[in-house]
């Protein structure tokens, strides 16, 4: 897979799947990222940003924290978003994550640009 493949038109190997990771954030500052694990690799999300990986089918746990973890059950050929958000509005940013829809989760990839190291493994 290449880097700068457009969403949707990524192209796993046909037993895999595809995971979109991207940021928003409610702050003025951007500059701080969103850091998940998967498979013990840290990923990086700045606001604005996206990234992807290709999964093998079964169950994947996307961890932002110890309190929030996503379960993903991937299905060959499918596209799963999840949007990882900085929120403000208190004396500490809060963070979390959330599985999105389909359309939502290719309008918002649309607006973001690819991340450094943009596909993960």
């Amino acid at each position: 897979m290449q880097d700068d493949v457009p969403v949707g038109q990524a192209q796993p190997a046909p037993d895999e799947a595809v995971v979109y990771l991207y940021g928003v954030t409610t702050c003025d500052n951007t500059a701080s990222a969103v850091h998940v694990t998967h498979s013990r690799t840290s990923i990086a999300i700045y606001p604005g940003t996206y990234k992807f990986f290709s999964v093998k089918p079964g169950l994947h746990r996307i961890r932002l924290d110890a309190r929030d973890t996503i379960e993903i059950e991937a299905r060959a050929g499918q596209n799963y978003f999840i949007e990882q958000e900085i929120a403000c509005g208190g004396a500490m940013p809060r963070y979390r994550q959330r599985v999105v829809d389909q359309d939502e989760g290719k309008s918002k990839v649309r607006e973001s640009v690819l991340g450094l190291g943009g596909q993960s493994r």
